[in-house]
């Protein structure tokens, strides 16, 4: 009987280890050492014993999500950064024909019955708009 509940305790705890190794933390530690630099450190125990009293912990972006959320979330975001660009590259390109409708247009002016349009004359240096 011993044996058994040894071997399923041994088998329960592996299997918890291996199952839960996934959903490990990676948890990023910043201080300042001796000379006043700010360093950062992905193990604890790199930490000068005297600086751990000023130590900042950060946990990445997906460190609570399960594999399946934290893979469907990745996709989310690089779906929203070309969505992104794909908007800001039209956006820039409405820019640009509008720029060139602005260019393209000659003002006039109507008096009456009468159109004027502005035109430059130029000789050499000299240049007269009319």
């Amino acid at each position: 009987m011993f044996i058994s509940t040894l071997n399923f305790f041994t088998i329960f705890t592996l299997s918890s280890i291996i199952l839960f190794s996934s959903f490990a933390n990676a948890e990023f530690y910043k201080y300042v050492d001796k000379n006043g630099n700010v360093r950062y450190v992905d193990d604890l125990g790199l930490v000068p014993k005297k600086d751990r009293g000023d130590i900042v912990t950060y946990e990445e972006k997906y460190d609570r999500l399960s594999p399946e959320e934290r893979a469907a979330m990745i996709e989310n975001e690089r779906e929203f950064e070309k969505a992104r660009k794909e908007f800001k590259k039209n956006k820039d390109a409405e820019k640009a024909r509008r720029e060139y409708l602005k260019k393209m247009t000659t003002p006039v002016r109507i008096l009456q019955n009468q159109v004027f349009v502005p035109v430059t004359l130029g000789y050499k240096n000299n240049k007269i708009r009319t």
